[in-house]
């Protein structure tokens, strides 16, 4: 439990850091059902062309700004 606590830590403590920066980072939910984004994000375990589930969020720099890390999506 105590590496658990540690990685939430570690979450918390980066998405702070993104949100203090001036412009602040954003992070991009894709949404279920929505068209799958080859731009933004990455297949996870299967292909398809349509969201069924956001597995982890892209970031970009800031609003509409340069991609920093492609998230992942479980396409159908």
């Amino acid at each position: 439990i105590k590496s658990l606590e540690d990685y939430c830590d570690a979450l918390v403590q980066q998405a702070w850091l993104m949100r203090v920066q001036d412009p602040p980072m954003v992070m991009c939910f894709a949404k279920k059902g929505e068209d799958f984004r080859r731009d933004e994000f990455k297949e996870y375990n299967k292909k398809g062309k349509t969201t069924k589930l956001c597995v982890w969020p892209s970031v970009r720099l800031h609003t509409d700004g340069h991609l920093v890390s492609k998230g992942h999506v479980l396409p159908v």
